[in-house]
């Protein structure tokens, strides 16, 4: 295959599986698979999640994401279930979470990986990424007023 096809072929996999992986993830988060108020990490021997497709022998090793990192986080910094987190903290000053990850993602970059995230239970909140000194940082902003407002999230890190 040429470079353009497989440059095809990455962007297909990866618009048609992140949701998938989203709800995936979810789910497990969801059903309880993660207790809750527990955090673990690849120390633990956790199995990393990975997208189901078809025929994965046909497909490259980098259309497959897997979920490095990621869970729920309250309004208070808590950490409610999460997944190679180590710490969550909310800078007052720039109206953002800082989140500081472990395993795959310790070095997180936002170019390096997929990440998702939607606030709560919150209607009218849009949520963005970004990092800075291998943190993922997290904005959280009220899209009536364009404030930046600290509520509670999930979140859902892929490597790709």
């Amino acid at each position: 295959m040429d470079s353009g096809t497989n440059i095809k072929l990455r962007k297909y996999f990866m618009k048609k599986l992140w949701y998938g992986c989203l709800i995936l993830f979810s789910c497990i988060l969801l059903i309880g698979l993660l207790p809750a108020n527990q955090v673990i990490d690849e120390d633990d021997n956790a199995p990393s999640v990975t997208a189901s497709i078809d025929n994965q022998d046909n497909v490259p090793d980098y259309a497959k994401p897997k979920a490095v990192a990621g869970g729920n986080i309250n309004t208070d910094g808590t950490i409610a279930q999460g997944y190679n987190i180590k710490k969550v903290e909310w800078n007052a000053s720039l109206k953002r979470w800082q989140i500081t990850l472990k395993g795959k993602a310790k070095n997180y970059y936002y170019s390096d990986f997929l990440t998702i995230v939607t606030a709560i239970d919150m209607d009218g909140i849009s949520a963005t990424t970004g990092s800075l000194s291998n943190r993922l940082n997290v904005y959280l902003t009220d899209i009536t007023t364009g404030d930046r407002v600290k509520e509670n999230f999930s979140f859902v890190v892929f490597k790709i």
